[in-house]
């Protein structure tokens, strides 16, 4: 039994590594591809790193199109917020994305509680592979390996201190692109 498993796994590993290996230009772009967003940490409390980190999903496409916050997303801003009420007697949840370099504004009638939050937001971005085969993948084409000028555009609606809606998506910057052909 022990050998068996082992010649298993020595026919995987050289399965793997002749898929990975054989590969054209062509196919490089063919499988799907994610962005990723480089986040540098700073030597300092920077706000713009807190909002790309509560923008970084990871599930952003190749070509930029998000969706909403995931329930990790979510529970680490209501965390962040709650914390931000409780050290700052009297404010509003709007201030502390507002403090974030987002712009507030009442989404509704004024009194009527609704705030969307917006934020568009300088990032780097990195190409990646969504994994499909069992045995390897091709590798991100040349031209789209490194790091990728790009925009995090990031909008939350408040309804008091719950958040009613969250959107964010990636733009390349002007004359770039994404991790597209």
């Amino acid at each position: 039994m022990s050998r068996s498993l082992t010649l298993l796994c020595a026919l995987a590993g050289i399965a793997s590594w002749l898929v990975g290996c054989h590969y054209s230009e062509e196919g490089q772009w063919v499988d799907c591809c994610t962005l990723d967003i480089y986040i540098e940490e700073p030597t300092r409390s920077d706000p713009r790193v807190t909002l790309a980190k509560l923008g970084n999903t990871g599930t952003a496409n190749g070509e930029g199109r998000g969706g909403s916050w995931n329930s990790v997303q979510t529970e680490r801003a209501r965390r962040e917020l709650d914390d931000f009420l409780m050290s700052d007697a009297g404010a509003h949840p709007s201030d502390y994305f507002a403090r974030l370099g987002m712009t507030c504004m009442p989404k509704s009638r004024p009194g009527a509680g609704l705030v969307r939050c917006a934020a568009d937001l300088p990032i780097w971005v990195q190409c990646g592979k969504i994994a499909f085969l069992p045995f390897g993948q091709s590798p991100v084409p040349e031209e789209l390996r490194g790091l990728i000028p790009a925009v995090l555009h990031m909008s939350i609606d408040l309804a008091d201190t719950t958040f009613a809606n969250t959107h964010y998506y990636i733009t390349p910057v002007p004359g770039g692109r994404l991790c597209h052909r």
